[in-house]
């Protein structure tokens, strides 16, 4: 899946190749019985306009038409789901387009995290290559490597900030909500309480 999104516009992405997969994927790693009812959708517009959207309707102001922009198939990609009755009642579409803003970022996230990683790869291998070469010279010098360092930190960054929002943020929020389910018993109470939880991380 992600040969089919690297480096494609979102035109160019094949969405019953990409679906597919994501089927196949479901299928070997999950039994969840509403695993058949996830589906990927490809945006035209980016996260900062998909949130400005939300925004604006929450506001009751009026929606400007976004420019579409250019972005990449990894940029656009995100998943979508196909929520039954009565379920729907509690998530609606606006539930969704928080958990598809939220799935967007941390997607990026793991996409720049896999970027820094590869940079490493090539430093590590290149590294050897020039202590290879400075023994057959008969000499070595250690260097310090700026752009290493600089991998280094945005590498330490980017993985930070996914450690965070995943567990710092995402998990505890959703340990609170479960928490706090015990204490309800009507389905409003229930919406409202969903609705609260989202709206802390999302």
């Amino acid at each position: 899946m992600y040969v089919c999104l690297k480096g494609k516009h979102t035109s160019r992405c094949h969405i019953l190749l990409i679906q597919s997969l994501l089927d196949v994927s479901l299928a070997i790693t999950s039994d969840d019985q509403y695993k058949d009812d996830v589906r990927t959708k490809m945006f035209h517009y980016d996260l900062i306009s998909m949130l400005e959207r939300v925004l604006n309707i929450e506001s009751s102001t009026n929606i400007n038409e976004t420019m579409e922009i250019k972005l990449t198939g990894l940029e656009s990609f995100s998943l979508d789901y196909d929520v039954k009755w009565p379920i729907s009642l509690v998530i609606n579409r606006n539930c969704l387009t928080r958990y598809q803003m939220l799935f967007r970022f941390l997607f990026y996230i793991k996409y720049i995290e896999r970027l820094l990683c590869n940079v490493w790869r090539a430093h590590k291998n290149g590294g050897r290559r020039r202590r290879r070469r400075a023994r057959d010279r008969k000499h070595f010098v250690t260097k310090p490597n700026g752009a290493a360092y600089l991998r280094h930190k945005m590498l330490h960054f980017v993985q930070n900030l996914l450690y965070y929002m995943s567990f710092e943020v995402i998990e505890s929020h959703w340990h609170t909500f479960e928490n706090n389910l015990k204490k309800v018993f009507k389905i409003k109470d229930f919406s409202l309480g969903y609705t609260m939880h989202l709206k802390n991380f999302a």
